[in-house]
């Protein structure tokens, strides 16, 4: 048996009557079918109808449906669900599609008086007050906090210099977290449609995606940077162990993304090439960083890291490239459109298939958005972390290195290690 095509809706369906694409306005039709069970289906339509077309093109299609299907539409029911759609369109996606837009703004309002508010003055009174709040809440929505952060482990207000050996491993964690939280909640789920974060007008597309890889090459570099800023070896070993623990702490943390970066600055070569600076560490720390090493393995898909990210529960600030890979190998290995031999020629056919695929990704990324971390920020050791020096020049850094522990050198006469 084969798909099926239903010219009436545009829809396709599999033999065992699974719906797997459709026209927007077919799409906009299914999901306000008084039988439709699987109510998620409203919302997989509102976050990837930009496959397709525009927010504009997305009201227009609604109205015209509309006003076409008027007997469809009678059924209450049916019409209820209308109203849903349009409600879980303005609350979900406010953001992307309508925040600073005015004009677009009119025109939904001017839809909602045409083909709600004649049917149902409460409804579209609702709509109305969503929209007023949407725009009073901006693009930054709160989260509320519950419960009493711990009490921040202060460093010493005394130092003319605050350096990372003066901060407790566990208060940098934390105002990691914070900070890493921060810039993974402001990625929108629309920037992550389409891999627009490799596209050449990728800072447009996906501006805060963007500004997440640059603060994990800045913290990379930093990290190397703080390692290499260190004349003698047993101070390198120092921080090397500082940057363990610190790494350490923020996976118990949850904050994931921070064990990467921190991770990929120890492991980058003008770093990981330090044998006698390595050496001089405890078996302890020796352990520690092992352990992490396994933690971020890409071995099998990244496993053990996702395994751990599931078990930790929130808050939790995941490591994006792990999203972004799983998001390039489903759009990559699945079309955006369909066709079939009944469908009129050109008819755009959104791939359903393809479309849940990508919002069940998407969904796990906006949960860990909504669990917040409760800490007090502390400033100047998020300054040591976000304004410090660094060299941002791979082959600078490996220049340093070799001079401070030149190949073939022999360090057996220093045997100092650390306790």
């Amino acid at each position: 048996m084969s798909n099926t095509y239903d010219a009436s809706s545009s829809l396709i369906f599999s033999p065992s009557n699974q719906l797997l694409g459709g026209t927007i306005p077919g799409l906009i039709f299914h999901s306000t079918d008084p039988t439709l069970t699987d109510l998620s289906f409203v919302d997989d339509v509102i976050e990837t109808f930009p496959y397709a077309v525009s927010a504009q093109e997305f009201l227009s299609a609604i109205v015209t449906l509309v006003s076409e299907r008027q007997a469809e539409f009678s059924d209450e029911t049916r019409f209820a669900r209308l109203i849903i759609l349009v409600k879980k369109w303005i609350d979900s996606q406010f953001v992307r599609d309508f925040h600073g837009r005015p004009d677009f703004q009119q025109e939904l309002a001017a839809m909602v008086q045409r083909t709600i508010a004649p049917r149902s003055a409460a409804a579209a009174a609702s709509l109305t007050s969503l929209v007023s709040s949407k725009k009073s809440e901006g693009s930054n929505k709160e989260i509320a906090v519950s419960g009493e952060a711990p009490s921040p482990r202060l460093p010493p207000t005394n130092a003319a210099f605050l350096s990372l050996l003066d901060v407790d491993p566990v208060e940098m964690a934390r105002q990691l977290s914070l900070i890493e939280y921060a810039a993974f909640r402001r990625v929108e789920t629309a920037e992550f449609l389409g891999q627009g974060w490799t596209k050449r007008d990728k800072a447009l597309r996906s501006p805060n995606i963007m500004r997440v890889i640059e603060r994990f090459n800045r913290v990379s570099m930093w990290v190397q940077t703080s390692v290499l800023a260190e004349r003698d070896r047993i101070g390198r070993a120092l921080v090397i162990r500082r940057l363990i623990n610190v790494a350490t702490e923020c996976r118990t943390l949850g904050n994931f993304n921070a064990v990467f970066e921190i991770m990929s600055g120890l492991n980058g070569s003008a770093v990981r090439r330090l044998k006698a600076s390595f050496a001089a560490l405890t078996e302890e720390d020796q352990e520690r960083f092992a352990s992490l090493n396994t933690l971020i393995a890409g071995d099998n898909n990244f496993n053990g890291y996702r395994s751990e990210l599931m078990k930790h529960g929130m808050p939790a600030v995941p490591y994006l490239g792990t999203f972004m890979s799983d998001l390039t190998f489903t759009e990559d290995g699945n079309p955006a459109f369909r066709d079939h031999p009944d469908a009129p020629e050109g008819e755009r056919i959104l791939n359903v298939t393809r479309c849940r695929m990508v919002c069940r990704i998407l969904s796990a990324i906006k949960k860990y958005q909504d669990a917040v971390y409760n800490f007090t920020p502390v400033p100047v050791v998020q300054d040591l972390v976000s304004n410090s020096f660094y060299i941002d020049d791979e082959e600078r850094l490996y220049k340093i290195s070799l001079a401070l522990e030149p190949r073939g050198a022999d360090w057996s006469a220093d045997t100092r290690r650390l306790r």
